[in-house]
């Protein structure tokens, strides 16, 4: 009998759609060992007047650029993740968080790397709903260093980000903020970050360890934000903070560290609005 719970979607793996309970994948995959690989999640939308996949092609760049940096797949075939992504979440009734994992593939133990690597492809997908505010963001003890791999792609050791939401959910936060080389603000835990203070709207560098985003690329280019080196004065002095990334979009922040923000909410409708006709 029916629970009433709706089956999990299905899986795909390397072009091969399996249910999410018969899924597998082997122990030596350096993905698994090491977190040999990356990673991009989206959005995929059920209705509105442009279902699908949100900026894909601009995940697809972001994917190839990393895969290739770092040795991972000689070349990206957009399409045929496109018909994967289209496999498992056609019959989903609601949005999807649609994640695309790529790994080097099983390999010997160690960190040598294979002769002949056998890169694996995985989508998944989840249910997505909208999310509220960030209600108090904090700092975080944990930096991110500027040129490391870890800083410039989505690779698939998280534990950076991971314990530093923990430190923020034990300082009383619901999201935290990763430090650069200086100790500066740089990043939310899963997140770029937007501040605006004395009528500037502003993100952090790239160069000083901010992930280069799908939507805060796009930001940018509404022309309503600019890249600065940002400082803690700066978020001491704001009285807006946004976060955003392709799942949630521009996610007011309500407080920082206690403190109230007044126009969180205001510059987030902007950013959203300006996303919707730019």
């Amino acid at each position: 009998m029916s629970d009433g719970t709706a089956p999990a979607p299905p899986v795909w793996i390397d072009g091969t759609l399996l249910a999410a309970d018969a899924a597998t994948l082997p122990l030596a995959d350096r993905g698994f060992t090491l977190g040999d690989g990356v990673f991009e999640t989206l959005l995929w939308r059920h209705g509105g007047p442009e279902p699908g996949p949100q900026r894909f092609m601009a995940h697809m760049a972001r994917l190839a650029h990393a895969a290739s940096s770092l040795g991972l797949c000689d070349g990206l075939r957009p399409d045929w993740l496109h018909a994967g992504i289209d496999a498992i979440c056609q019959g989903a009734g609601a949005d999807q968080a649609v994640r695309i994992t790529l790994s080097r593939g099983v390999a010997p133990r160690g960190l040598r790397l294979p002769e002949n690597p056998q890169p694996r492809f995985v989508i998944t997908a989840a249910p997505h709903s909208p999310v509220g505010p960030v209600r108090n963001l904090v700092r975080t003890g944990v930096g991110r260093a500027a040129g490391a791999p870890s800083a410039r792609f989505k690779t698939l050791s998280y534990i950076d980000n991971v314990v530093a939401l923990r430190q923020a959910r034990a300082a009383g936060g619901d999201d935290g903020l990763l430090l650069g080389s200086d100790g500066q603000p740089v990043c939310a835990t899963a997140a770029n970050l937007i501040v605006a203070r004395d009528g500037e709207v502003l993100t952090p560098l790239v160069t000083d360890g901010a992930l280069p985003g799908i939507l805060r690329g796009a930001v940018l280019s509404t022309g309503l934000v600019r890249e600065a080196r940002l400082g803690w004065d700066d978020l001491d002095a704001s009285d807006a903070i946004v976060t955003t990334n392709a799942l949630t979009g521009p996610r007011p922040v309500m407080a920082f560290e206690g403190r109230i923000l007044p126009r969180s909410v205001d510059l987030a409708m902007q950013l959203a609005r300006a996303l919707e006709t730019g």
